[in-house]
C-alpha cells in the first residue's frame, strides 16, 4: 500500500512538474508575443527570416534602467546580448538580414557595440549579461532575464539595436600567465576580436529600440 502511495506521489510529482514547465514555457512565449509594455522603451527581436522570437523592455527606475528580456527559439545555452550602436537608424529597420545569405552577414547594419569612448569589450555601455536559454533544442528553448543597469538611460538607447548572438560572450576574458601557467598564446587578431566583441559569434536576433511612453 505504502509503495503504491509512493508511486502515485512520484507520478503526480512528474505530472505537476510537466504542468508547471509547460505553464512557464507558455508564459515566456506569451511575453515574447505580447505587444503591451510599460512606459519606457522596447525592442522586438526578429531573426533573419523576420520571425518574432523575443522582446526586450526598458524602464527608467530610480536612476537605473530595468531591463526585462524574453527570448525563445535559439539553441539552448548561453548567448551574447548587447546594445549595438545602429549609427544610421534611418537605413530602413536598422536590422537588415537576408536569411539566404551566410549568417555572418546578418544584421551587420546594427554596427558595433554601443559605447561612448574607447572602452574595450566588457566595459561598453551596451554590454549586458548573457542570456541562458533552457530546453532540449531550438523548438522548445526559452529564456527570461531581468536586471538593472546604470550604464545607460532609456533615452540614450532610443534608435539603438538589440542583438542576441549565436555564442556565449567571454566579456574580454583573455587568460594571462607565464611559463607552464600560460594558456595557448593568442594572436593579436584574436585579442583584437575579443576586445571588440567578446567572440560572441554571429548575430541571430535583432530589434531596434523604440520609445513606448
Amino acid at each position: 500500500m505504502n509503495g503504491g502511495i509512493r508511486r502515485a506521489r512520484v507520478v503526480l510529482g512528474f505530472a505537476a512538474m510537466a504542468i508547471l514547465g509547460g505553464t512557464f514555457l507558455g508564459a515566456a512565449q506569451a511575453r515574447v508575443q505580447s505587444g503591451a509594455d510599460d512606459q519606457g522603451a522596447r525592442a522586438i527581436l526578429r531573426d533573419a527570416s523576420g520571425n518574432q522570437l523575443g522582446i526586450v523592455k526598458f524602464s527608467q527606475e530610480s536612476g537605473k534602467v530595468l531591463v526585462r528580456a524574453s527570448v525563445q527559439g535559439l539553441s539552448p545555452g548561453f548567448h551574447g546580448f548587447h546594445v549595438h550602436a545602429n549609427n544610421d537608424p534611418s537605413n530602413g529597420t536598422g536590422c537588415i538580414a537576408n536569411s539566404s545569405q551566410p549568417s555572418n552577414t546578418w544584421f551587420v547594419s546594427a554596427d558595433g557595440h554601443y559605447k561612448l569612448g574607447s572602452e574595450v569589450h566588457g566595459a561598453h555601455q551596451g554590454d549586458m549579461p548573457l542570456l541562458l536559454l533552457n530546453g532540449t533544442g531550438a523548438l522548445d528553448s526559452w529564456a527570461t532575464s531581468r536586471f538593472d543597469t546604470d550604464r545607460f538611460a532609456v533615452a540614450d538607447i532610443i534608435g539603438k539595436a538589440i542583438i542576441v548572438h549565436a555564442l556565449a560572450d567571454n566579456f574580454n576574458n583573455i587568460p594571462l600567465g607565464a611559463g607552464s601557467e600560460q594558456y595557448v598564446a593568442n594572436s593579436q587578431a584574436a585579442i583584437d576580436k575579443t576586445n571588440a566583441t567578446g567572440n560572441a559569434g554571429d548575430r541571430l536576433l535583432c530589434g531596434v529600440v523604440e520609445a513606448t511612453g
